[in-house]
Parts: C-alpha cells; sequence; structure tokens
C-alpha cells in the first residue's frame, strides 16, 4: 500500500516538508492566521471597509515600539494602538465634516509616522522589516501564544455576534430600525478588525494581512451572492494560499526566504539552531550515511589545521599558470601532504578510471602521471609502493602487439591496486556505494548545509556563541555530535 501510495506523482514533493517540525509549525500557524483573516474578510468586505483594514494595520507600528520599551507583549501594545486608531477615526468622523475616507488616511499616516519615529529614535533592536512583513519560519512558542489566543477570541465574537454582524455590514439603518446599537457594532467590528491584525502580526507582519483581509472576500465575493458560501470559499482560498505560500522548504527560491527570514529577525539564534537541527536529522537514521560522514570526520582530523604559508604561495603560483597541470601543483602537494595531494590523486584516479579501452598506448600516460605523484610523496611506505606499481606497468619500447595483451588482460587489475594502495595510505577514495535515495539524501544534506552557511554569511543576527558552535559542527556524525554534547563543548 505504501509503495502505491508513493507512486504517486507529485507525493514525495507533497510530504517531504511535513519532515521539518519547524515547517510543519510554519504551516499550521499560517493557516490558522488565514483562517481567522477570511472570516473576518467577508465582514468588512461586505461593508467595504477594505482601506479599514489598511488603517487598522499601519496603526499598530507605535504599539509594537512601546510595547518593547515597557517590556510587555508586541500583541498588547499592538492591539491597544490598533483599537485607538479605531477611536480617534470614529471620534474625528463624529466631531467634523471630513469623510470618513478621509479621516481614516489622516489616522493611519499620523499614526504610522509616529511608529517609524519611535523606531528610529527609541534604542531598541526591533527591525522595521519584522513588522513589516513578520516572521513565520522564526516564530517562538510565546508568539504562537499569542496569535493563538488573539485569533480564537477573534472567532468567538464573530461567532456570537455574526447575525447581528452580518446584518449591520449590509444594512445598517434596517440594524438600527429594528433595535441593534449601532454605535456598539460599529466599534465592536473594528475592535474584532484590530484583534485579526495582531493576530496576524507575527505571521504576516503588516504588509501581507492587507491582503489577508481584503483578498479572500473579494474573491468569495466575486463567486457567489450567499453569505454562508462566502465564508466557505475565502476560508479554503485563504487558508490554501497560506499553507502552499509556506510550503516547500526545497524549492530553489526558499534560498532567499530564509536568508530574508534571518535578516529579519532581531536574533537569529533560535531559526539557525533549530535549522542545524534538523540538517542533522536528514541523515541521522541511515547507517551507512553515519559512516560515510564518520570517515569524512577522522580524514579531516588529518590534515594539519593551520597549512604552512610557503604552501599556500606555492599553490597559487601553481594556479596562476596560464594552463595550470598536476605538474605546477607538485611543490604545494609536496609541502602540504593533505588536501591538495589528495586532489592531485583523486584526479589520477579519475583520470585512470576514463574509458581507454581503445588507446592501449596511454600506458605512457599512466607511467608518465605516476612519475608526477611520485615527486609529491614523502611518505616511505605510500612511496615504494607506488613506484612498485609503476615498475609493473610494461616499457613503451615493447611492441604494439604486447602493449595491447597486457592492456587487455592487466590494465583494469592494475588501476584497482592503485585504488586500493592510495586508500590504505591516504584513506580517500574508498568504493562508497550509495542508493539513488542516498544520494539524493546527501545531495539535500550538502545543500541544506550551504544553505545554513549562506544564512550565517548573510547580515544576520547571530550570537558569536552560536556562531562558533554550528560551524565547528557541520558535516559532523551523529556520535561525534552526541560526544560533544556529553563533554559540553
Amino acid at each position: 500500500m505504501n509503495l502505491l501510495i508513493a507512486a504517486i506523482p507529485g507525493w514525495n514533493w507533497l510530504i517531504e516538508p511535513l519532515q521539518y517540525p519547524f515547517l510543519v509549525q510554519a504551516i499550521w500557524v499560517s493557516a490558522f492566521v488565514g483562517l481567522v483573516c477570511a472570516v473576518l474578510s467577508c465582514y468588512i468586505t461586505l461593508k467595504g471597509w477594505s482601506l479599514m483594514g489598511d488603517a487598522v494595520s499601519h496603526s499598530v507600528v507605535p504599539g509594537v515600539v512601546v510595547a518593547y520599551a515597557l517590556g510587555i507583549p508586541f500583541a498588547v501594545g499592538a492591539f491597544l494602538f490598533g483599537f485607538g486608531s479605531v477611536v480617534a477615526i470614529g471620534y474625528i468622523k463624529s466631531k467634523t465634516r471630513l469623510k470618513e475616507d478621509a479621516v481614516i488616511g489622516v489616522v493611519f499616516t499620523g499614526f504610522f509616522a509616529l511608529g517609524l519615529v519611535l523606531v528610529t529614535k527609541t534604542p531598541s533592536n526591533i527591525d522595521l522589516f519584522h513588522i513589516l512583513f513578520g516572521n513565520v519560519l522564526g516564530i517562538s512558542q510565546g508568539d504562537i501564544i499569542q496569535t493563538l489566543i488573539a485569533g480564537i477570541i477573534t472567532l468567538v465574537i464573530i461567532l456570537l455576534r455574526r447575525k447581528d454582524l452580518l446584518l449591520f455590514c449590509f444594512d445598517p439603518n434596517h440594524a438600527k430600525a429594528i433595535g441593534l446599537n449601532i454605535q456598539f457594532m460599529y466599534y465592536t467590528l473594528l475592535s474584532v478588525l484590530a484583534l485579526t491584525i495582531v493576530t496576524a502580526l507575527q505571521t504576516a507582519g503588516i504588509i501581507l494581512v492587507i491582503a489577508m483581509l481584503v483578498t479572500p472576500g473579494a474573491i468569495a465575493y466575486l463567486l457567489t451572492d450567499r453569505f454562508d458560501r462566502m465564508l466557505w470559499i475565502a476560508v479554503a482560498n485563504s487558508v490554501f494560499s497560506c499553507v502552499m505560500g509556506t510550503y516547500h522548504i526545497t524549492d530553489p527560491h526558499w534560498r532567499e526566504v530564509f536568508l530574508l527570514t534571518v535578516a529579519m529577525l532581531r536574533s537569529a539564534d533560535s531559526l539557525v539552531q533549530v535549522m542545524k537541527q534538523e540538517i542533522d536529522a536528514l541523515v541521522s537514521h541511515d547507517p551507512y550515511l553515519q559512516e560515510f560522514l564518520m570517515w569524512a570526520n577522522q580524514k579531516s582530523q588529518t590534515i594539519p589545521s593551520q597549512p604552512k604559508v610557503a604552501t599556500t604561495r606555492a599553490f597559487y603560483l601553481g594556479l596562476a599558470q596560464p594552463s595550470p597541470t598536476a605538474a605546477h601543483f607538485a611543490l604545494a602537494s609536496t609541502l602540504d601532504q593533505g588536501i591538495v595531494l589528495d586532489a592531485a590523486l583523486e584526479n589520477l584516479l579519475l583520470e585512470f578510471a576514463a574509458d581507454h579501452s581503445q588507446d592501449f598506448a596511454y600506458v605512457n600516460a599512466c607511467s608518465e602521471a605516476l612519475n608526477n605523484i611520485l615527486v609529491m610523496v614523502l611518505d616511505a611506505g605510500f612511496y615504494k609502493s607506488l613506484q612498485q606499481l609503476k615498475n609493473q606497468l610494461p616499457p613503451p619500447s615493447q611492441s604494439r602487439e604486447r602493449l595491447q595483451d597486457w592492456w587487455e588482460q592487466n590494465y583494469a587489475a592494475w588501476v584497482e591496486q592503485v585504488r586500493a594502495t592510495i586508500a590504505h595510505y591516504r584513506n580517500i577514495h574508498h568504493p562508497w556505494q550509495f542508493t539513488p535515495e542516498q544520494q539524493q539524501v546527501l545531495q539535500r544534506y550538502y545543500d541544506a548545509n550551504q544553505l545554513l552557511v549562506d544564512c550565517l554569511n548573510s547580515n544576520c543576527e547571530v550570537t558569536a556563541a552560536i556562531r562558533q558552535e554550528i560551524e565547528a559542527t557541520l558535516l559532523l556524525p551523529q556520535q561525534a555530535l552526541e560526544d560533544r554534547e556529553w563533554q559540553g563543548d
């Protein structure tokens, strides 16, 4: 059954993001916010208050700064200033001859300008981009609790007063005629609007919340003339958009999303730590991949941590040649006896593995290549073994037929001996046999580590201790990570 499901086109694409707990969290939080916004969107679309949603969302900015300065939750400050803007709009409208759209424009620009002044003048770690765009991928547990509380209160109020609110939005004159308190309904709907914006503040920010408050209701309004159907269409559209907008982390555009997110956060420590944990988890349950990482870790520990300065100079002198070959890096390899020598040996094996079945004269090139390698090798045992292998090659003075015979009968076995010798003395080029699934996991693991390093190298706020810990534990096997944790490193 599982095999049949896995064979469904796109199934792996669909379930792959669900392997990341922080992404699952972002998905369901976004879906919840989308639900709340969609329900209210139907009422404000029917009432014609799209601009009001824009006004209230911009008015919460000074509340966020004040809340930070007082050490209280952002949601409290955002709601108070959002509701304050509503009261200001209602008061100015009732006391002046200005029309509602003009009052809204004056109030929301005034509150937003006040917020910008406070952000720039008040000493704080608040990033304006964080307020504008939210941070759903780095949302904290405290922010989630605030979002849930504000969202649930919003839905409960709408549920309890749904018929009165519907009548007020559709025909306020009729609502007044049958005895409804129009003023109370006015401020109730605006209070719910402020609460909804607080709900979406941490997830979508004040820019995107405008779209979430307007678009679902507008789409549903165009598709049906019944309010109950309008609600279902708006909710389905909003939740689907939020989920799919948060969903697939392995698409190339997610690199920019992560880079933008870590740059917007006041502190990216938590997000990069979660990313590191999820990256390590990609390969933690595969013993063979863990063995591969263990080998890479052991090999890395044999390389000098501080290369000789002369090695670096020799390497770049070789690299600067018009057409650099292995011979140009012989001096650097002799001085290094580490990564540069291993790279030269790897290139040698790759060359030997090429298909030369129709070129038996290639034996001469093999002899020349081994001569270049022998110049670099200082280890006596390794040198002797390579020299013996070189001596097994037939001399170029032999006849074409004898060279052809040796090539057909001995070349493949001789290359295997070279490979085994290099693996024995240099601990490289082991015959790792990865399945297609393991190759895919390794590629994802490599790409994810690259993304993590790109995030660390971006303009993000990560403490020095967290940065050093992540860089020190990149690409380590699970056992080495557990040993470090046990030792308290």
